[in-house]
């Protein structure tokens, strides 16, 4: 299957998440396209911070976040924003580095090697008792169908020794990428001779306080290093891939003693900071991360560049086995013609009124001119909506782009909102649209619940843009206002909370509850501060806002 670039943001079915710039870096290497070489062409939804990387990887159009900082809270966040900017996400990828438990079983685990998750512990959740700490069960995961097949067949040996093999071929792709980037030597394999474990007893020997210099520079005892065999067998270099339960807390883990405890109560195989906070907003989550230490006393950063180079290889090894899903483009023929152009119409009902005719005066293979009509606010009449190329023009003819050849024509429309009483779930309101600078009267109509702002103009070649301009009398907006009395004090701070209460109430778009909150700014916050104060009535909050 042919990976195109997509034309919208909806487009990308797989994101990645970086906690660290390094990690990053790793990731950016191993994607065999980008799609913003020339300036980020996607765009994002309204209040997200998150700055995204786009480009391919093997059959894949993939999305790329660093995080801010370290930690769940901003692993949180950041995955909020990129759910709501990209939601056709079908799997999210937490990629980077990580402490590893040294033996799972009778399994060695070396540095470089990489762990994946099939589920995540938050294991710094629960209860402190004096000399006790019980943790809240917070086993997460339980992903679709789709994630949990891809990681059953991870555990299959043969299936393993065939990512095992990718991802040391994209390993020696990534280090001779990594010389034409002028990157020589940071990915590099850092020797034998820094693997170094030590009994999870055996403490670090830091001088003069100073805990991040290496052993090599320290009096650490060489005579308490752990043998394993791995390490004198063939290929050492190829990281080996373990696919278990992943610790996630806001610790960064520095105690074998406490990292062997934690690995027996929880059956974990790795430590990490970011997972449990990426869970939450997309269950459809995987953990791929390399290990760069063994998450104690004794842990350094010179393996952190190569093991975020083998999680990276390992991840796009692993989007091989992920199947793309078939885009299926519905097509009207001989036989469907009518009945195909009747559900489009129905679907398109309450977006739009219908643009054509009834369905028995169109032929099959016709072709139709049709618009597609938007709704934006504060916009110039002479600004492309697509590309925002100011053309020559005005608001009162069609008007084609110079830029991306867009035809547009903009309308303004004037809402009243009227409010009901007796029936608040059937609002009526008062609709004028002013075109060519003339008022022309409809009639009173329900607000349409189908709500187009998300979707995207790059879609098409020809619409209509509605520049909205609310109305709404005084009186009414006190009702609204009133009703806002029943609201905890706390959902007063988030706007989004406050529009869904009112379009549940009267029955209005969310949108247009939006706009209303923006005329009535000062009576909220009196309201706000009266029910902080805890002494309101509904007559005291009527009072308040005549």
């Amino acid at each position: 299957m042919e990976c195109l670039q997509p034309s919208c943001r909806e487009g990308f079915e797989i994101g990645i998440i970086c906690a660290l710039p390094l990690e990053y870096d790793a990731v950016c290497l191993v994607l065999d396209e980008f799609w913003d070489e020339q300036g980020d062409p996607y765009g994002r939804a309204a209040g997200d911070q998150n700055n995204y990387t786009t480009g391919r990887i093997g059959k894949h159009n993939v999305v790329i976040a660093l995080l801010s900082q370290m930690g769940k809270a901003s692993a949180t966040s950041a995955a909020h924003s990129m759910r709501v900017s990209y939601s056709g996400l079908r799997l999210v990828l937490l990629v980077g580095i990580c402490g590893g438990v040294p033996f799972i079983g009778d399994k060695e685990v070396l540095l470089g090697d990489v762990i994946i998750s099939k589920a995540v512990v938050q294991y710094d959740f629960g209860r402190r008792y004096p000399g006790e700490f019980s943790r809240k069960d917070t086993r997460e995961s339980k992903p679709s169908k789709e994630i949990q097949n891809l990681l059953i067949t991870l555990e299959a040996s043969s299936c393993q020794r065939r990512v095992h093999r990718r991802a040391a071929a994209f390993l020696g792709e990534l280090q001779a990428r990594a010389m034409q980037w002028k990157m020589e030597g940071r990915y590099d394999y850092p020797g034998i001779a820094e693997d170094r474990l030590f009994e999870s007893d055996y403490t670090h020997h830091h001088v003069c306080g100073d805990r991040h210099l290496p052993c090599d520079k320290v009096a650490c005892d060489k005579r308490y290093l752990v043998t394993r065999k791995r390490l004198s067998g063939p290929n050492v270099h190829e990281p080996f891939i373990h696919i278990g339960c992943v610790a996630s807390g806001d610790t960064v883990m520095k105690s074998g003693e406490d990292r062997d405890r934690i690995a027996k109560e929880e059956e974990v195989i790795g430590f990490e900071m970011e997972a449990a906070g990426i869970i939450e907003e997309f269950p459809n989550s995987v953990v791929v991360k390399g290990v760069c230490d063994y998450a104690d006393s004794h842990k350094n950063k010179n393996w952190q560049d190569f093991a975020a180079a083998t999680a990276s290889c390992t991840m796009k090894a692993l989007l091989e086995r992920f199947i793309p899903e078939e885009k299926t483009i519905p097509r009207i023929t001989n036989g469907c013609a009518e009945s195909s152009l009747l559900a489009m119409m129905s679907q398109f009902a309450q977006i739009m009124p219908p643009q054509i005719g009834p369905a028995e005066h169109v032929t099959p293979g016709q072709v139709l001119d049709m618009t597609m009509t938007f709704r934006r606010r504060d916009v110039s009449s002479t600004q492309c909506p697509s590309c925002h190329f100011e053309n020559a023009g005005n608001s009162e003819s069609q008007v084609t782009c110079g830029v991306c050849r867009l035809v547009y024509r903009r309308v303004e429309e004037v809402r009243e909102i009227l409010v009901s009483e007796d029936i608040p779930s059937q609002p009526e309101t008062e609709i004028r649209k002013e075109e060519h600078n003339h008022t022309v009267p409809l009639q009173k109509q329900a607000v349409p619940k189908t709500d187009v702002d998300g979707d995207d103009i790059h879609h098409y070649s020809r619409v209509q843009v509605i520049d909205t301009n609310l109305q709404i009398s005084k009186a009414d907006m006190n009702k609204i206002i009133n009703s806002l009395a029943t609201l905890d004090v706390r959902d007063l701070d988030d706007a989004e909370r406050i529009a869904a209460h009112l379009a549940n109430v009267y029955g209005l778009s969310r949108t247009d509850c939006l706009l209303a909150l923006n005329e009535c700014e000062s009576q909220l916050q009196a309201v706000k501060a009266e029910i902080q104060k805890r002494k309101f009535d509904r007559k005291s909050v009527e009072q308040l806002l005549l």
